[in-house]
C-alpha cells in the first residue's frame, strides 16, 4: 500500500481516470492551500469555482473526498492535481499536526 512517501503515478493511475490524471496535469498551478497533516493532505483547486479536496494515503490506500460535482468513476482531476502536486513539491504543503 502506498504512503505520501511512496506513492507513484501508478498508484495515481489505479485511483483515477486516465482522462482525470490527463487533466489534473493542467490544474498543477491552481491547487492553493495545500497541507500535510500525518498521511492526508487537503487543498483548495481552482477550477470554475473554488473546491476542497482531501485525500488520505493509508493501509486502505487512497482515500479522497472533493467538492466538485464529479461522479463517473474513480476520482477528480481536482483530487489528482494535488497528489501530482505532492510528488513534484511536496515542500510547498504546510505540515500540521495529524488529528489525534
Amino acid at each position: 500500500m502506498p504512503t505520501l512517501e511512496t506513492i507513484t503515478e501508478a498508484d495515481l493511475r489505479a485511483a483515477l481516470t486516465a482522462s482525470s490524471l490527463r487533466r489534473a496535469r493542467g490544474y498543477l498551478t491552481r491547487v492553493r492551500k495545500a497541507v500535510r497533516a500525518g498521511q492526508t493532505l487537503t487543498a483548495e483547486v481552482k477550477g470554475s469555482r473554488d473546491y476542497q479536496a482531501e485525500i488520505e494515503v493509508g493501509p486502505a490506500g487512497i482515500t479522497a473526498h472533493c467538492s466538485c460535482p464529479y461522479d463517473w468513476g474513480g476520482y477528480c482531476k481536482h483530487v489528482g492535481a494535488v497528489l501530482l502536486k505532492w510528488m513534484q513539491d511536496p515542500i510547498s504543503f504546510t505540515i500540521r499536526e495529524a488529528p489525534a
